[in-house]
């Protein structure tokens, strides 16, 4: 049995729980329980088991027992830097398949990954990534990340010169990394210091075509003519709500 199927039990109670005028401090743990099973859906329950036993000996002892991976197995349990460096890297190349189920879960991977490193360990491993870069803050650093597993190869083009075109499941993937944004700029805690970082980390990936039709992929549908006019309109677009708030407040 799958931790999917217990996920899609524990979701089937909500409504009831929510009729029976059950306690928001239940329903929100339970949402949350749900939203937590969902790295481990593909995962067997004897996996969940053998993990949760594994997250028992970390709470007593301060690390996890010696052997024995994480759960989700792509990223991150108590590794050194290097050999994060290289699971991002092999973790990349599978993002990054045509049609990659996978893409889902890297935001779930690198909050994972921002709790698990300090700053200097994040700079160290951009470092062994080779993201040229400079990493700022911690965010900042999750931000560049996030675009060299999307892809970015870091490497923006001289004076005069014009950079390679992105392939379209690239440029689609940038879209909805930009949509994700503005979901999370609409929240009122939203953080909006990583969302800037991501969306400098995002600017520095188009050109001008790309740029406009990125644009026109949030659904901005007013006629834009360079590159500077597009990513203006998109920083808008994805800070709309915060800005708004801005504007009642004064």
């Amino acid at each position: 049995m799958q931790v999917a199927v217990l996920q899609q039990f524990l979701r089937s109670l909500l409504n009831p729980l929510k009729a029976s005028n059950a306690s928001a401090q239940t329903i929100s743990a339970l949402e949350r329980t749900c939203q937590e099973l969902e790295s481990f859906r593909d995962k067997n329950l004897a996996d969940l088991a053998d993990f949760l036993a594994r997250a028992g000996a970390y709470e007593r002892e301060g690390h996890w027992p010696k052997g024995h991976p994480a759960i989700a197995g792509h990223v991150v349990d108590d590794p050194s830097v290097p050999d994060y460096a290289n699971r991002l890297r092999d973790f990349r190349a599978r993002v990054n398949v045509p049609g990659s189920s996978l893409l889902q879960t890297l935001d779930t991977e690198l909050t994972k990954l921002g709790k698990s490193l300090s700053v200097k360990q994040i700079k160290e491993l951009t470092a062994s990534l080779e993201i040229p870069a400079k990493v700022k803050s911690k965010p900042d650093g999750l931000a560049k990340i996030r675009a060299f597993m999307l892809g970015s190869t870091f490497n923006p083009p001289s004076s005069g010169q014009r950079s390679s075109p992105l392939p379209q499941e690239s440029l689609d993937r940038i879209v909805e990394t930009l949509k994700a944004l503005k979901a999370k700029a609409d929240t009122p805690d939203a953080p909006f210091d990583e969302i800037d970082a991501e969306l400098h980390s995002l600017e520095a990936r188009l050109g001008a075509k790309e740029a406009i039709a990125a644009a026109k992929g949030l659904g901005i549908l007013r006629t834009i003519t360079n590159r500077a006019e597009a990513l203006e309109a998109i920083r808008r677009k994805v800070l709309e709500m915060k800005l708004a708030r801005e504007r009642i407040a004064y």
